[in-house]
């Protein structure tokens, strides 16, 4: 799905449909696409989606029935109250019991009615009350989030919770991105997640590599590509692959030099045997070994001396 979706963006719906081979289904990739944009709150790029399924009258009972769905969600994100309630009343009336149905009216319900709801359960999400937001987020969905901006904003505060949270969060990430690997907003939060408990996997800072090559993500995967070079000290190619993406990030480029002057001079003093020593009588004095520690401590003398903060040196590189 992932290769036709490149394919319809990249070409123009209607082209590639044409130059598809025989095995793509192009009502699959139709839904495939009103589904990323709707999850993307863009509901114009995904009503022309449907405007174009509405044109292939091929299309099986079920595909019909999410259709009918999709349409209804784009009018509900559009404020076209009106329209998804006639949009809804037409599901019910081809496809009693569908599963759409309830997305529909919960979402209906969320942007409507219970607006204020959902406005204090974020205002509990900003002030850090995670465990309060939770339960008001689960009251006001009664069930799953809705899919979209919404369902991960959930995945989010979940992340924050104790006994597991961030655990299932990921799972559950990384189960979207497997349904919709084309969702860059799906890919950039769990990356975001990540975040969270550093040092980022190596796979994220490939997949935000990645992510920095297209337009509507770039912006974003290069500010937590820079949030997680700062999380934590890394090899120096880590920030050169950065750097490469992110050219004028002049201060990024200073925390490199930085860090490569510092392992320098850490070369430096790993390579004199006076420095050893003095590493050394450290360990030995933490293992109360002091006579040892006496004879390393002689062989530092002589670059060192007896100076009292000597030995606090080999903290602080």
């Amino acid at each position: 799905m992932r290769a036709i979706l490149s394919a319809l963006l990249a070409l123009g719906l209607s082209g590639a449909l044409h130059a598809a081979p025989a095995a793509v289904d192009p009502v699959q990739a139709l839904l495939e696409q009103a589904r990323l944009w709707q999850s993307l709150g863009r509901p114009l790029e995904a009503q022309q989606a449907l405007d174009k399924l509405q044109r292939i009258h091929a299309a099986k009972p079920q595909d019909k029935a999410e259709a009918l769905t999709l349409q209804a969600l784009v009018q509900v994100q559009q404020r076209q109250d009106q329209q998804a309630q006639k949009t809804l009343a037409q599901l019910r009336k081809l496809y009693p019991g569908y599963a759409g149905i309830a997305r529909i009216e919960q979402l209906r319900r969320v942007m409507g009615p219970d607006r204020n709801k959902l406005l204090t359960a974020r205002s509990l999400f900003n002030s850090g009350k995670y465990e309060q937001a939770y339960a008001a987020f689960n009251a006001l969905y009664q069930g799953p989030p809705p899919s979209g901006a919404l369902e991960l904003e959930y995945w989010q505060l979940v992340a924050r919770l104790p006994n597991g949270g961030w655990a299932r969060s990921v799972a559950a990430l990384k189960k979207l991105i497997q349904q919709s690997p084309s969702n860059h907003r799906n890919r950039l939060t769990l990356i975001g997640i990540q975040l969270l408990r550093p040092p980022l996997p190596q796979q994220g800072f490939a997949e935000l590599k990645a992510l920095s090559q297209f337009a509507d993500s770039r912006n974003e995967a290069l500010s937590l590509w820079r949030r997680a070079l700062q999380q934590v000290d890394l090899p120096q190619d880590a920030y050169l692959a950065y750097l490469q993406a992110a050219p004028d990030d002049e201060q990024m480029r200073a925390r490199l030099n930085a860090l490569q002057e510092s392992r320098r001079k850490q070369r430096e003093l790993l390579a004199d045997p006076a420095y050893r020593a003095l590493l050394a009588a450290d360990k030995q004095l933490d293992a109360n070994q002091l006579a040892a520690a006496e004879k390393s401590l002689q062989l530092a003398a002589g670059r060192y001396g007896n100076q009292p903060a000597a030995m606090a040196i080999n903290r602080s590189i």
